[in-house]
């Protein structure tokens, strides 16, 4: 187990190397080898990974101070990453997949800005993360995702429009738009950055593939523990449930950015408009009113199916994506002086309403 396979655990050569360490899942959370110390960090650090993935936006640990850290083990951190795709498909709920391969795509590619130098150091293109390590470059890298013959160049890059517009799709911002950007022979040209950006949603792609996984009855008892903890910290959240009146005008800004953006005719990306639907149906309105407030540019039958995923007859089941989940989506916007002292959209229309009524 090399340490990049512990910074990069959705690497293919990362699986192989979990498939070499012959490591049985199942003995892994019950700690039934001879190294049960050892797997519990595993379950712990797993359990952590996720965690922080719903709560902050990154999976980042602890013990080294920032959200591009990792545990110091290179076998603890490689190891969590399988157990953690178990312990969030244990969750049952696809928000908080996506939150989590979000997630583990921001950490990633926060390690990609650090392991691979700015062009200049090696041309730009034969960039190492180290001297102790195995050479890695933007091509390995490229090669990873089966990009290797749709992106040519250095900086800028020129990236097949197929591709482009495929890993582009949830990007927000006019720059994104294909009628804003240069087109040639089939390429679309972005910069270091912009390329980053792609990989981050191809990153996220590779996380949430297969995701929920069918977890065995024996594993899945043996990580009750962690999963009950996640599930408690997801309950234990200080966010106000219901309300007697719905005041478009005391939206938190990103509501108010998402509600503009479907009025416009945009379709937004399944994740925005679970946003934005979440937050309308736990303010208090049903499908209709919802369509209605977008102006009927939502789809009435998208609308049901995701106000199904947060409330059921009995009021809300689950609550909307929080402050830290609409930062990942790229949908936490317009930031005002208000949201510097909450967590939960919800928690702002809270807030809002009240100082209006004292007003």
């Amino acid at each position: 187990m090399e340490r990049r396979h512990a910074r990069f655990p959705f690497f293919e050569s990362a699986r192989e190397a979990v498939q070499a360490a012959d490591v049985e899942i199942g003995a892994l959370v019950g700690g039934a080898d001879d190294a049960a110390e050892a797997d519990e960090m595993v379950v712990s650090r797993a359990r952590e990974r996720v965690e922080t993935a719903l709560s902050e936006g990154h999976v980042g640990t602890g013990n080294a101070g920032n959200e591009t850290g990792m545990h110091r083990s290179t076998r603890i951190e490689l190891l969590s990453y399988p157990i953690a795709r178990i312990l969030v498909s244990l969750l049952e709920e696809p928000m908080a997949i996506d939150a989590y391969a979000r997630a583990e795509a921001a950490t990633a590619r926060q390690r990609l800005q650090t392991d691979l130098p700015e062009p200049g150091a090696s041309d730009g293109m034969e960039s190492g993360i180290g001297v102790e390590e195995p050479e890695f470059d933007v091509r390995e890298l490229l090669g990873e995702f089966g990009l290797a013959e749709d992106v040519d160049g250095r900086d800028p890059f020129a990236v097949d429009v197929a591709v482009y517009l495929e890993l582009s799709r949830d990007l927000g911002g006019e720059q994104w738009a294909l009628v804003n950007r240069s087109l040639s022979a089939g390429r679309v040209p972005v910069d270091r950055a912009e390329l980053y950006d792609l990989l981050e949603r191809a990153v996220a792609d590779r996380v949430a593939d297969g995701l929920p996984l069918s977890v065995p009855d024996q594993i899945a008892v043996e990580l009750d523990e962690p999963r009950e903890t996640i599930e408690s910290m997801l309950a234990d959240a200080e966010i106000p449930l219901s309300f007697d009146r719905v005041e478009p005008a005391q939206f938190p800004p990103c509501v108010t950015a998402l509600l503009e953006r479907a009025r416009d005719g945009e379709s937004l990306p399944a994740h925005s408009q679970y946003s934005l639907v979440g937050f309308l149906g736990a303010a208090g309105m049903d499908a209709r009113a919802i369509v209605e407030l977008a102006d009927g540019e939502l789809d009435r039958e998208s609308v049901d199916f995701q106000l199904a995923h947060v409330r059921d007859d009995q009021g809300l089941e689950y609550a909307p994506p929080s402050c830290a989940s609409m930062d990942v989506y790229g949908d936490c916007v317009n930031k005002d002086e208000r949201c510097d002292t909450i967590n939960h959209p919800l928690s702002y229309y809270e807030v809002a309403l009240a100082d209006a009524a004292e007003d």
